[in-house]
């Protein structure tokens, strides 16, 4: 059995794992905080229908769990990843928060896919951001290796991540540009482009300006095709993408 530990703020966090099967894992969690042991417990599968949970460290070089007081409250969050394994897969979190009332721990899961995310204070005020990028624009409308994944930023308040991605629009805007540069870089190289497209519209959107990246994409239809036969029809495009943004949550 293999173990990780991470310290910090009077908190020991230690999780111990073993392998059961392929991706499948026995894993616990035991915290001692001001050398108190509080909390001892199975670390659960993402679900009941998904078992895979392999600890990030039992794959890669990275740590398996992170010790980072996410919302500046003084108390530090502890954060388990877990790797599908896979080409273009993924990762998942558990985040366990005090819960002082109850003198235990409590968590929540989150699905991160292939970007993963990395923990940065983007407002400078020492609570730590999730920063990422939208997984589910993955194969939605190019191959993998042409797919764009427009930025997502993710807040722990509370108990629950929240997304505030609208709220960093320097972060948005650079980004936007990034995916035009891919889409700019695959048309010269006559590669796939919706996929770079798609996810500079979802920036857009987010930014206020996502009528008008429609519009742009209906008009230049034509002219990207004879670039990217797998373009298509554009009016269809810009309709499936409408669709798909508005069931992402996108406000466009």
């Amino acid at each position: 059995m293999k173990s990780e530990t991470a310290r910090g703020g009077g908190i020991e966090a230690r999780i111990s794992y073993s392998r059961l099967g392929y991706g499948v894992y026995y894993v616990r969690l035991h915290v001692v905080r001001d050398g108190r042991a509080v909390y001892d417990a199975r670390v659960l599968p993402y679900s009941s229908k998904w078992r895979g949970n392999q600890p990030l460290g039992a794959a890669t070089q990275a740590r398996s769990i992170t010790l980072r007081d996410l919302d500046a409250d003084g108390e530090p969050e502890i954060l388990v990843d877990f790797f599908t394994g896979g080409a273009h897969c993924c990762i998942w979190t558990r985040i366990y928060r005090w819960d002082d009332a109850r003198s235990t721990y409590t968590n929540l899961r989150h699905w991160f896919g292939d970007p993963g995310y990395r923990l940065v204070d983007l407002g400078g005020d020492g609570s730590f951001e999730l920063l990422s990028a939208d997984d589910r624009f993955a194969y939605a409308f190019a191959s993998y290796a042409a797919s764009g994944m427009p930025v997502q930023v993710w807040s722990y308040r509370g108990g629950r991540l929240v997304d505030v991605t609208r709220d960093h629009r320097r972060l948005l805007a650079r980004d936007a540009t990034q995916q035009w540069g891919y889409f700019r870089q695959s048309k010269r190289q006559h590669r796939e482009l919706r996929g770079a497209l798609a996810a500079w519209a979802a920036d857009e959107c987010t930014l206020g300006r996502g009528k008008a990246a429609l519009a742009w994409l209906q008009a230049h239809g034509p002219e990207l095709r004879k670039v990217d036969p797998l373009y298509g029809d554009a009016v269809a495009f810009v309709r499936s993408l409408a669709r798909f943004l508005a069931r992402a949550g996108y406000r466009c």
